[in-house]
């Protein structure tokens, strides 16, 4: 564990639509039951889900996930985007909507 890891505070994990996110330990459940997912995809989903009902453009999730990490191509978050759709629409009936040229937006189940 690198320092500044150790020395952060704790984030309370964050409940919506029937998913629970636990960020100190990168997981995810919905129903309580875990869902598998890499910490990129767990990045991009607390990014969805922290901009919840409002569009999330491709640029702004390079920047949250990525950083300077890569010099990554914009359709490297499409990629994410089809794998988390695959792990979560069918379980949470949770949806993410792609915006056509701008970007994606997170929509919980209805009620």
């Amino acid at each position: 564990m690198q320092p500044q890891e150790r020395d952060r505070l704790p984030v309370p994990a964050l409940t919506v639509g029937g998913l629970k996110l636990d960020p100190d330990r990168s997981e995810v459940r919905t129903r309580g039951a875990p869902v598998s997912l890499t910490r990129k995809e767990f990045a991009v989903l607390w990014s969805l889900v922290a901009d919840r009902g409002r569009v999330t453009t491709r640029g702004a999730l390079l920047r949250r996930v990525w950083g300077r990490e890569i010099d990554a191509n914009p359709r490297t978050v499409d990629v994410y985007i089809r794998r988390l759709r695959s792990k979560l629409e069918q379980t949470t009936g949770c949806r993410i909507e792609t915006v056509v040229n701008v970007g994606y937006k997170l929509v919980l189940p209805q009620a």
